[in-house]
């Protein structure tokens, strides 16, 4: 153990490249980080030298029952660097790689606190339910502010990341996404807490079979973020704002959201959908829309780029539409908003036909 200039402790594991070993990292962070709760110089640095370590059941760091002070704040989780996600074998190129051998269906790894750090390294959850799970409880004095995951790989898990509450107001705020790469999973991110806000995710990769971003509450910035379609599944959503699944009636639902400078290649479903009826807005700014016509589609294509049911109007600005169709025809994008469109500075190519602006 060492002693850095925060003061904070470090603990640093390694094995051989090729091994395979496991490690109990919730018992890891207990030895080396104390007890869990609010107290006085309480966090601490969990270095993960070069290897795969293999994760066996859900690393719960913090809980976030009613009425529990238990959480598990300032802990950072370091590796050595995250991996490709094309190699053979996999993660190739990954540093530190912690692998999913749990039960399927299983949560890898949940958190309750706040300044949470998990960085560098590769996630490879295969067969998980969900990859990180960040939790929050506003009535159980649970508040997690300020959690980061940077310069990760995620892949195979059914949901990638999830940030969730017991209830409907609970506070995981600040979340910060930056150099992340989530691949082979349903759903790529899953919001659901009325009171998530000054959300962050930049330079954020996102290939899945069923959803990109999943907001049911809370805000959301994003920038610089790419979504593909895994699949050609017509019911894939690129950003989906829609109703929580833990209101209590009240139907919060999301907050304002901004997608900034983004990239979307879908070859079937649609890419922005709002329909939880809410007043809040909606813009999308210097981003591009790739419409990938399913090459066992008829020889049209049309493609919804966005759905919005919302009451709020869509604010689009400075977007690009392009595509491609493996029958020669241009895909036709259709855009459908019911209280009505800003729109300004936006360039379709000729390889797309014009576009619709209308609902079916």
């Amino acid at each position: 153990m060492k002693y850095s200039a925060l003061f904070f402790l470090s603990f640093a594991l390694c094995v051989p490249a090729t091994a395979e070993v496991p490690i109990d990292l919730a018992q890891v962070v207990l030895n080396q980080c104390g007890p869990e709760g609010y107290r006085l110089d309480g966090g601490c640095a969990i270095e993960l030298g070069d290897g795969t370590y293999t994760v066996s059941a859900p690393v719960r760091l913090g809980r976030c029952e009613a009425g529990s002070v238990g959480t598990r704040n300032s802990v950072a989780i370091v590796g050595m660097g995250a991996g490709g996600m094309t190699q053979v074998p996999r993660f190739a190129t990954a540093g530190t790689t912690l692998r999913w051998t749990g039960p399927a269906g299983g949560t890898m790894i949940e958190v309750c606190g706040s300044w949470f750090t998990l960085q560098h390294l590769t996630i490879d959850a295969a067969g998980a339910g969900v990859a990180v799970r960040l939790m929050a409880n506003n009535a159980g004095s649970a508040i997690s502010h300020f959690p980061r995951l940077a310069h990760l790989a995620i892949d195979g898990a059914d949901i990638g990341i999830e940030v969730r509450g017991a209830v409907a107001d609970d506070q995981t705020d600040f979340v910060d996404l930056e150099r992340v790469s989530i691949r082979n999973v349903g759903v790529c991110y899953s919001q659901d807490s009325g009171q998530t806000v000054l959300v962050h995710h930049r330079l954020v990769e996102c290939v899945a079979s069923r959803k990109g971003w999943e907001i049911r509450g809370g805000s959301l910035v994003c920038d610089v973020c790419y979504v593909g379609s895994r699949g050609t599944d017509p019911a894939f959503i690129g950003f989906h704002l829609t109703k929580s699944a833990i209101q209590d009636g009240r139907n919060l639902a999301h907050h304002q959201v901004a997608i900034r400078g983004a990239h979307m290649e879908v070859r079937a479903g649609r890419f922005v959908v709002g329909d939880a009826n809410t007043r809040y807005p909606l813009s999308i700014v210097d981003s591009s829309y790739s419409l990938q016509c399913d090459p066992g589609a008829a020889t049209t294509c049309e493609m919804t780029v966005i759905d919005w049911r919302e009451q709020s109007p869509v604010i689009i600005q400075g977007n690009v539409y392009q595509g491609s169709n493996p029958s020669g025809k241009k895909p036709t994008p259709r855009m459908c908003s019911t209280p009505g469109w800003r729109s300004t500075g936006n360039v379709v190519k000729a390889e797309v036909a014009p576009i619709v602006w209308a609902c079916q």
